[in-house]
């Protein structure tokens, strides 16, 4: 190979990890762009990028970019994970052997050395590769993994071995094939375990807030955002506190949460005692399904507390008599007409 040669190839794929690094929300999949080039430079006539998710038990194709004959694999391939009783592979995608993660391999020398004589009849040979004329092709492919999961088979089916020009080029786009794979992921499942931390937050109970590298409050349960409305500026000094590790006053509890690839996150949780937290979930579940005002929530909270009218009056500032107006109001929305019974009905609400 020439020098001219390699300084080309070097700039194609520069190029192609520009594009794999740029993730534009509204633009067209990167694979439809990036596989022509990948199949162009490698030279190569059969290019695939495929993933797959397990779905309560069973797997399916979750993309499949495939240039060349592999486009016409796919519902090949669908059709065979729709009947088979066992996974159809010579690879395990949610934990791969650690010597094929994210690098480089003869997928065909590999089944020939660890399951002889197999190949030939398997499902993949038998109803995929033989009907289009590949069965008998070499298969470099890296299995792109996220920790030790596998979000990506990425490789080529060629006629003959790769040349060394060829794996140094393939194996150069594995890291930012595999970044850009989980980086896509990530987007990908992000509102639904958005939606899974709220549920998770708001099920701790105590007061709690998600903070990221700067010091900025991203999310808070209901409980860290009825604390922070009503001392906005001492929550901000405790969680500073916090983060620095110092004394805080409010006595949060922070719990560092870090993942490779992005920058450490805390959760900051105010530690309480098993009754308080009890006390404070069931009051919020209750105040969300018989719609209290944020006074009546107030008013139930001492009440489960079990504080007399004149101390609650006291406490909120206010007559007796508005504290008895209120009361009534919580009897009528939550149906009940009595204060045994409603104080039970909270403390039982999330047994």
């Amino acid at each position: 190979m020439t020098v001219s040669q390699a300084q080309a190839d070097d700039a194609r794929v520069r190029s192609i990890k520009s594009e794999l690094q740029t993730l534009q929300l509204d633009g067209p999949p990167f694979a439809d762009a990036v596989m022509p080039q990948l199949r162009a430079l490698l030279g190569l006539e059969n290019v695939l990028l495929y993933s797959m998710r397990n779905f309560t038990g069973r797997w399916e194709i979750e993309r499949w970019n495939g240039d060349g004959l592999m486009r016409a694999a796919e519902p090949l391939m669908r059709g065979i994970l729709g009947r088979a009783q066992q996974l159809p592979l010579y690879y395990d995608p949610l934990v791969p052997r650690p010597d094929q993660r994210n690098r480089v391999v003869d997928a065909r020398s590999w089944i020939d050395t660890h399951a002889p004589g197999t190949w030939e009849h398997s499902p993949m040979c038998v109803e995929i590769l033989e009907p289009l004329g590949l069965h008998e092709s070499r298969q470099p492919r890296a299995l792109l993994c996220d920790e030790r999961s596998v979000v990506g088979w990425f490789g080529a089916l060629t006629p003959a071995p790769l040349t060394r020009r060829q794996h140094r080029l393939l194996s150069a786009l594995v890291e930012p094939m595999r970044q850009r794979l989980i980086a896509e992921r990530r987007l990908q499942d992000s509102p639904a375990v958005s939606a899974a931390l709220d549920v998770m937050l708001d099920r701790l109970g105590s007061p709690a807030f998600l903070i990221d590298a700067h010091g900025v409050v991203r999310e808070a349960n209901e409980a860290g955002r009825s604390l922070a409305d009503d001392h906005q500026a001492d929550v901000a000094v405790a969680l500073r506190d916090a983060i620095a590790h110092r004394p805080n006053a409010m006595s949060f509890e922070l719990i560092e949460i870090s993942a490779r690839g992005l920058p450490v996150h805390w959760l900051a949780v105010q530690r309480v005692d098993p009754l308080e937290r009890r006390i404070v979930t069931c009051v919020q579940a209750c105040a969300k399904r018989w719609q209290l005002t944020p006074r009546q929530t107030e008013v139930l909270d001492l009440l489960a507390r079990g504080l007399a009218n004149a101390t609650i009056a006291s406490s909120l500032g206010c007559v007796e008599r508005t504290v008895e107006l209120h009361i009534t109001a919580i009897f009528d929305r939550a149906g009940l007409d009595s204060r045994s019974a409603l104080v039970s009905t909270v403390l039982t609400t999330c047994v």
